[in-house]
This record gives structure tokens, sequence and C-alpha cells, in this order.
């Protein structure tokens, strides 16, 4: 489900960055089941998929397309050769509306501040996409492109692919509400578990409410590893 929802909020790419025609070797980290795709779209490349545990079809992973899990995610650059792309794709894990139709007493508002302090607690900010930028240029990148894509929350957008999206994100955050939120919120802020799930029922309703227009942002940031200069 979450392939298909980010497939259709990119409309219809797997990724930005104009790398060149028959890339030979891409590294995804926190690959999910996107390595595939790039894989089957690009025969030229060995794709190396990275994630916290193997959820991959093994049927759809020869040796072009591998997933294995990863003990370190640091140190991008030393992993690109000189004029290589740099891209992340990440959501801002805070709660937006453009049009004021998320009161102040809205549950699922509250939920997002309360998910924002506790995982800020734990030293894992969600806002942290919106700096990506900085970062990228900060390394030394050329040619940074931040891109910022309205995911909704549930299908109140008129237009049909961001209605699909929507319903997409609606499916996903209530019928995973507990298993992102539970630990957090028992760790980080000290509920118990009635006291979670009681709440957690009330921001499920308002998920579902259409006439609240809220989304989050979805950051796409790309850039070039700067090309050796003769010396």
């Amino acid at each position: 489900m979450a392939h298909a929802k980010y497939f259709m909020l990119l409309e219809k790419k797997r990724w930005l960055a104009p790398i060149p025609a028959k890339p030979q070797k891409v590294l995804d980290l926190a690959c999910g089941t996107g390595h595939i795709d790039f894989a089957d779209a690009n025969p030229s490349a060995e794709v190396i998929g990275v994630d916290i545990a193997p959820i991959q079809p093994k049927c759809r992973n020869p040796p072009s397309r591998q997933a294995r899990t990863p003990k370190s995610n640091n140190s991008n650059n030393r992993h690109l050769k000189p004029g290589g792309w740099l891209e992340f794709q990440c959501i801002d894990g805070s709660l937006k509306c453009d049009d004021g139709t998320v009161p102040e007493t809205s549950q699922f508002k509250e939920y997002d501040r309360l998910l924002r302090a506790a995982a800020t607690a734990f030293g894992t900010p969600l806002e942290d996409p919106t700096g990506y930028a900085k970062w990228f240029e900060g390394a030394g990148f050329e040619g940074v492109t931040e891109r910022v894509f309205k995911m909704p929350t549930n299908p109140w957008p008129k237009d049909p692919r961001l209605r699909l999206v929507g319903a997409l994100e609606q499916e996903n955050l209530t019928g995973n509400l507990e298993g992102i939120s539970t630990r957090v919120f028992q760790k980080g802020l000290g509920w118990g578990a009635d006291e979670s799930s009681v709440f957690f029922a009330a921001v499920r309703k308002d998920i579902k409410n259409r006439r609240h227009h809220s989304y989050y942002p979805f950051y796409v940031v790309y850039g070039q590893k700067p090309l050796l200069t003769a010396t």
C-alpha cells in the first residue's frame, strides 16, 4: 500500500534526481520495496536495497536486486563516486492545514503535538526533513534541489490522484496508529495502555473527518557529489 501511495504522490515516479542513463551501482537505504522497481527500470544497474528487516519477496530479488539488513547507514557521501547523485525522501511529521479547517480542538492535532514532543524527547525529531537541503549543502553537494509534496491524511482533495493518496494514507494511519505511537507515548510521555487506547480511538475518528483538510509535507531532496578536478 505504501509502495502505491508514494508512487502516486510523486506523479508515478520513484525518484526525481536526474541520474544519467544506464546507471551501474545504486544503493537504496531504507528501501522497503522501492529498489525492486528501480532495478526493473534500470537493468544496467546493480541495485542494493538496505532496510532494518528483510521484508522483500524473495522471488523478486535476483542477484541484481539485493536486500540487506544494515549495520550502519552513516556517511552516505563516501558511497558515492564523483558525479554521483544522492536523494532523500521523507515525511515531515508535522501536521499541516492551509485553510483552517482543522480546529484547535481536533484530537488529531493534539496527537500531532504529543507525537512530535515524544519523538523529540527520544532524540528523533519528526521535522528533520525540513533541514535536508542544508545538510546536503553543508556536505558539499552541488545542484541541491528540494521539492515538497502535500500528502493528504484522508480522501478530502477534489483531485482524483490526491484523493487516492489520501485514502491510502488514511488506511495507513488508522490501521497502524498503535504501532506508530504506543511506544513513544508510553515511554516518552508516561502514558498507560488504557489511556493511550482511548485517545487513539478519538484520533482515529478525527483522521477520517473529510471536513478537516490536513496533510503531511513529503520532502524530496537531491544533490550531486562534485566531480574531481584535475590538479
